[in-house]
């Protein structure tokens, strides 16, 4: 009897989460930890500690370690319609004073023309994504920028990201004004300041045959790159991010400027997945190659579809399909294209859509996929086009797990770049081929 009472009271092994700062002020809430979350709850991520005890009947332990982020991006079940969304839906970078605030879903708005006479209907469209929590916004003209500026309440444009992109120009022998290149959208649109610079690299005007004049452009670009740097440092610019630039070049800015580049937007999806080993802050766009990859085009029993069928944006996207069906096989027969698509990578995301009650939304699991995809990916950036706010929140209701992960992996028929035994060196005459010949619109 004796012996049964004294197993009775023998503690287990116990953990116990606490917060250092706490122990300073008990009002405070406890952070969540995500991957990617917000910086409000991430700059005090080194100060959360395990505590954990290990009891038996002889004796007691303490130990002590670092809590581990979470690795995986938000998901909230029964999210409301609009509203803001949840912290860790958005992002920051804090390696200056006064970073912007980044949605982990940009909304993509460089195909609106100036002359198009529908400002109005663009306006309550913007209004209707930051009502559904969707703030960032990519390539908007200083037309768009100000229409938008001039009907929203600064307190609701606090909120905002307008990120403004910036093309560097062949590199020219004539005088060259960088600060007048960054500052011309500030004096556009009106404003005093700029929330985030995103500096697009020109691939099509250099010469990958002359070794010089890529050096060029590279010196062109890290010039271009400090000025604005200095105008972050006078409080101009809030934000520097990258678009489409090459892994060597921005190797070769960390050893000039740090982390001044805070993330680098590049097109990945499920045919033709960005896997090469990079350390950097990814944005992905480009998700859906297109509109392909959406319920538009799911025909189980169809032939491949004339062009004329296909949107313009399918046709300038097809390439991506041709180097998938070629990818990983030696048969040269195109006449099942179609019908392999279909089965491979089509009737995958349409389960998953049923699995993951997100039915008939084949577009929502693969912008999902291109969120989870590797650790370092920060967020996309979607077409305006036919994206209602109301469904792109509703990325934010599921995560994928990890062997539907790899199962969209192996229909790609890519390895990551993890899978890769031995890391390749990047080759930029590699990264233009792929490029250049993305825009194709005739068959192989």
């Amino acid at each position: 009897m004796l012996l049964f009472s004294l197993l009775l009271i023998i503690p287990g092994p116990t953990e116990c989460f606490l917060h250092v700062s706490s122990l300073n002020n008990n009002n405070k809430k406890k952070n969540h930890h995500h991957r990617g979350a917000s910086s409000t709850n991430s700059e005090n991520d080194n100060n959360i500690l395990i505590l954990k005890e290990e009891s038996n009947f002889w004796y007691t332990t303490t130990t002590n370690s670092k809590k581990e982020e979470e690795d995986k991006l938000p998901s909230h079940n029964n999210l409301d319609t609009d509203g803001p969304l949840p912290d860790d839906c958005y992002y920051k970078f804090d390696n200056n004073e006064n970073p912007s605030s980044f949605c982990r879903i940009g909304i993509d708005l460089s195909q609106k023309d100036d002359d198009d006479d529908d400002d109005d209907l663009l306006n309550n469209y913007l209004h209707k994504c930051i009502d559904c929590g969707l703030t960032t916004f990519y390539g908007g003209t200083p037309t768009v920028y100000r229409n938008l500026i001039s009907d929203t309440p600064q307190t609701v444009l606090d909120k905002c990201n307008l990120v403004t992109s910036v093309f560097v120009p062949e590199v020219s022998s004539s005088s060259f004004d960088a600060r007048e290149l960054l500052l011309s959208p500030l004096y556009e649109r009106g404003s005093n300041s700029i929330d985030t610079i995103q500096l697009h690299y020109n691939y099509k005007s250099i010469d990958y045959n002359n070794k010089k004049n890529k050096l060029e452009y590279y010196y062109y670009f890290m010039e271009i790159l400090n000025v604005a740097s200095d105008l972050q440092r006078e409080g101009i610019i809030r934000s520097i991010v990258g678009h489409r630039i090459p892994l060597g070049l921005l190797e070769e800015i960390k050893k000039e400027s740090a982390d001044i580049i805070e993330s680098n937007q590049l097109p990945s999806n499920v045919l033709n997945p960005y896997s090469e080993q990079s350390s950097d802050n990814l944005v992905f766009d480009n998700t859906l190659a297109g509109g392909l990859l959406s319920h538009q085009y799911y025909y189980k029993r169809r032939k491949e579809p004339f062009l004329y069928e296909l949107s313009n944006s399918v046709r300038e996207n097809l390439n991506d399909l041709y180097q998938w069906s070629s990818r990983g096989t030696s048969d040269k027969n195109t006449d099942n294209r179609w019908n392999t698509f279909q089965k491979n990578i089509m009737d995958v995301l349409y389960n998953l859509s049923n699995k993951y009650s997100v039915s008939s939304s084949i577009d929502l699991i693969a912008m999902r996929y291109a969120l989870q995809m590797t650790n370092n990916v920060k967020g996309i950036v979607v077409d305006n086009n036919d994206n209602d706010p109301e469904r792109l929140r509703r990325l934010f209701e599921f995560h994928l797990e990890d062997d539907d992960i790899d199962r969209l992996w192996e229909a790609s028929r890519c390895l990551r770049s993890e899978d890769v035994e031995e890391e390749e060196n990047y080759d930029d005459d590699d990264y233009y081929e792929r490029e250049t010949t993305k825009s194709g619109l005739f068959l192989p």
